[in-house]
């Protein structure tokens, strides 16, 4: 598209001028227009800023149709895009030539918008577009509305940072020159719309620097943290945008500073390091206290006074960033944002940063490794979490082609019943439904099927039928399965017990991983305590702060003496007896892991007669696998045995041979 910002097309919308005004030709406007301009008339639309103010839009349409029309710059017509078609705008927006964002009220207007889709239906437009005063504003990719209407500066929940079209990058303020003496709620305009710190913060070390001379309390937390992974099925070129996004929606738009940066490295895990501020910050660049202090207030509303003559009083956070909510807020809204960019490239894959538990999975997750695990499991060492996440990613697998067998059968079960009503209706011998006179039929239908083989293929192919139908029936009667009834029971029962013993198992393996973190804590704790006896003898703030600085082990020791905290029941516990209960955890888990492999190979038995018995059934649904053709190495070895007969034999043999057969 081609986009023109303007303050107004017709110059200063302040002074009068006549009912019909010229369109401006400074800055060579028109002249822009027209060498842009198709050569034939084209169909204009005007987005208005207030959908409801219906005779100001036919107006203002009316108008600007006639002076595009005076500067020799066709519009077959000029029709208002407002409440009354904004239903229509997905067929109105490709049919037109021409779009002027209108001008008013930005917060107004960028509400309307949002309503229509605009954003995301000026992707695909490649006509030209005009703003006009609000219009240009909302035009750009974030924009920034300063008050404008009274009540609007004075009032505390005023949003001034809203996402626009997308169109540009350029944030402009029309008509700056003829308002900026003005006085709105007993603040010049100019300070108002000047107070945009964004150009000042955004260096890095600006900000950073501004943020940690605001706090006076040398433990003052200075900055949140973020790790983002993105999905790499998307186009690195869209990383930036993507997080950028996330971060105006989320964070920007609540007072917060966002400083990221975005690690690519070529090895499959694009993610992105979010920084955020603690403080807010106001419009004028100035950092917001995180707490207030509130009175207490007796049962007749008077503040109560202390022994100490203080008046008893509390703090009150003056921002709710650190409620728990918006972790779970945040994690949604970011897999969100992530699965509208996938269907935007047309991608199959969708994110879910549930756990496996809240989306109704029975998969075990497995244990965070960490750069140093990864790095030796890499150089073929292996490791105790390892380890575990090998035996973790074994049992799920295990548990997947158990249940996708159960199903299966399930699937097979109630077909089979279905057939066994439609037997008895006919009458059918009784007989006719128990497993075994099922699988000797299936013995008659792979005879039938083997009717053009050689002799001797169809001996060997009997024979092979003859044993696995042999081992079939004897599974059956050591299992005591001799009717469908009799398999669905057991097929029940097995997924139940599945069920069981892996629920045995999630307990032992999150144990095993306790341990293995607190044999590691109590490393680092030993390791560590020195340096951090020390740096606890240091008085001085800055000097101790220094010292943690230029020694890790400090944040070591605090990680691990904190994560020791968090398990009391093992304080007395010696590393022996530590290491014992996990070896026992290990075995007990292999000894689970037993009847699971049974039951899978019982259910793979199952699938086996399922199959059998299907093609034995009349009426029943074939399988999808093709009648099996005798292999052709069997087909020559008996031809070749039969030439090497002929041979050996005598001719008088031969021929009373030949003439049995025929």
């Amino acid at each position: 598209m081609t986009l023109f910002l303007t303050s107004s097309p017709s110059g200063c919308p302040f002074e009068p001028g006549p009912d019909i005004p010229v369109l401006d030709t400074r800055n060579h406007f028109v002249a822009n227009l027209r060498a842009v301009w198709p050569d034939h008339a084209v169909l204009g639309l005007a987005i208005a800023a207030d959908p409801y103010a219906y005779e100001q839009n036919d107006e203002m349409c009316r108008v600007f149709a006639q002076s595009f029309a005076n500067a020799h710059l066709p519009l077959t017509a000029l029709i208002p895009c407002d409440a009354r078609n904004a239903e229509e705008i997905g067929s109105l927006l490709p049919q037109s030539g021409f779009v002027m964002l209108c001008g008013g009220h930005v917060p107004t207007q960028n509400h309307f918008f949002a309503q229509l889709g605009l954003p995301g239906l000026f992707h695909n437009y490649h006509g030209i577009v005009l703003g006009v005063s609000a219009g240009s504003m909302n035009a750009a990719h974030i924009v920034y509305a300063a008050p404008e209407e009274p009540g609007e500066a004075a009032d505390p929940h005023y949003s001034r940072w809203m996402n626009g079209l997308g169109l540009t990058e350029t944030r402009i303020l029309p008509h700056y020159q003829f308002i900026r003496d003005h006085v709105l709620d007993g603040q010049k305009v100019e300070d108002i719309a000047l107070a945009d710190s964004k150009k000042r913060h955004a260096d890095r070390n600006t900000l950073w620097n501004a943020a940690e001379a605001v706090e006076k309390q040398w433990n003052s937390q200075l900055a949140r943290r973020w790790v983002l992974t993105i999905p790499r099925e998307i186009p690195p070129d869209q990383y930036a945008a993507l997080v950028r996004d996330f971060c105006n929606q989320q964070f920007v738009s609540k007072g917060m500073c966002v400083d990221f940066a975005i690690h690519d490295k070529g090895d499959g895990n694009p993610h992105a390091h979010v920084m955020l501020t603690m403080r807010a910050m106001d419009e004028h660049g100035k950092w917001l206290p995180k707490s207030r202090k509130v009175y207490d207030l007796d049962e007749n509303g008077e503040r109560i006074k202390l022994p100490s003559g203080r008046w008893k009083s509390h703090k009150e956070d003056t921002v709710d960033w650190n409620d728990r909510k918006y972790c779970e807020i945040w994690r949604h809204e970011w897999e969100i944002i992530q699965n509208r960019y996938l269907e935007a490239n047309n991608r199959p894959e969708r994110v879910d940063l549930r756990s496996y538990e809240r989306q109704g999975l029975d998969i075990i997750p497995t244990v965070h490794e960490g750069a140093a695990v990864r790095q030796m499991e890499k150089r073929g060492i292996q490791t105790n979490i390892g380890n575990l996440n090998r035996e973790i990613k074994a049992a799920n697998s295990l548990m997947k082609s158990i249940r996708q067998l159960i199903k299966n059968l399930k699937g097979w079960i109630i077909e089979l019943s279905e057939k066994r009503k439609e037997l008895l209706a006919e009458k059918a011998a009784e007989e006719a439904v128990f497993l075994p006179n099922l699988l000797m039929k299936y013995m008659e239908v792979r005879k039938a099927e083997r009717s053009d083989w050689t002799r001797a293929g169809q001996n060997r192919g009997t024979s092979k039928d003859l044993k696995a139908v042999s081992e079939a029936l004897s599974y059956l009667q050591r299992k005591g399965l001799s009717t469908v009834e009799d398999l669905e029971n057991f097929i029940e029962t097995s997924g139940k017990s599945a069920a069981d013993y892996r629920k045995q198992m999630k307990p032992k393996e999150t144990r095993s991983n306790v341990i293995d973190a607190i044999l590691a804590a109590r490393t680092d704790c030993k390791e560590c305590k020195p340096v951090y006896e020390k740096y606890q003898k240091i008085f001085f703030k800055k000097t101790k702060e220094k010292f943690k600085l230029e020694h890790p082990e400090v944040a070591r020791f605090e990680k691990a003496s904190a994560y020791l905290a968090k398990h009391p029941d093992d304080k007395d516990s010696t590393k022996k007896e530590l290491l014992q209960e996990q070896a026992k955890l290990v075995d007990e888990i292999a000894d689970l892991k037993v009847p699971l492999t049974e039951v899978q190979e019982d259910l793979k038995k199952l699938r086996d007669i399922r199959y059998w018995v299907r093609k034995a059934t009349p009426g029943t649904e074939e399988s999808k696998e093709p009648p099996k053709k005798q292999p052709i190495k069997e087909v020559l070895q008996d031809k070749a045995d039969e030439k090497k007969a002929q041979r050996t034999v005598p001719a008088q043999t031969k021929h009373k041979q030949q003439d049995m057969e025929l």
